[in-house]
């Protein structure tokens, strides 16, 4: 990533435009021939997940809520793409809070429903304060 080497780097106005494209690309598409990722790409998606600030991380678990009604069950291409892209953001420099946010989605993951967390009300309880999900 020519022109983004640290979170400072991504201009205010576009980070969620940003986000939001690179959660589109990296989750991709439903189809078997490679995860439905372009593999010369899955590099640059997941360096821009690492270097994300707690902020933007909560920017992209908001944006991930509208990602997710393409997944349709838990054990789909785009399921498991998700749950990398959680374990990319899963890291130990982030508020309890946030972090038991992430683990939280883990455990519908682990369960084959990761599809199914945002509708969840404790999940929703969970967020407030934190995740502006409406």
């Amino acid at each position: 990533m020519k022109y983004i080497s640290s979170s400072s780097d991504i201009p205010k106005d576009r980070e969620v435009k940003l986000i939001n494209t690179f959660l589109e690309c990296r989750i991709g598409r439903e189809v078997a021939y490679c995860s439905g990722v372009s593999q010369g790409s899955v590099i640059y998606y997941e360096s821009l997940f690492k270097m994300l600030t707690e902020d933007q991380i909560k920017i992209t678990l908001i944006e991930l809520k509208h990602h997710m009604a393409s997944v349709y069950s838990g054990d789909s291409i785009r399921a498991k793409n998700v749950r990398k892209i959680i374990d990319i953001i899963n890291r130990s420099d982030l508020s309890d809070r946030l972090r038991e946010i992430i683990n939280y989605i883990i455990d519908f993951d682990n369960r084959g429903i990761i599809q199914k967390v945002y509708k969840e009300k404790g999940f929703k309880d969970l967020c407030t304060g934190i995740l502006d999900l409406n």
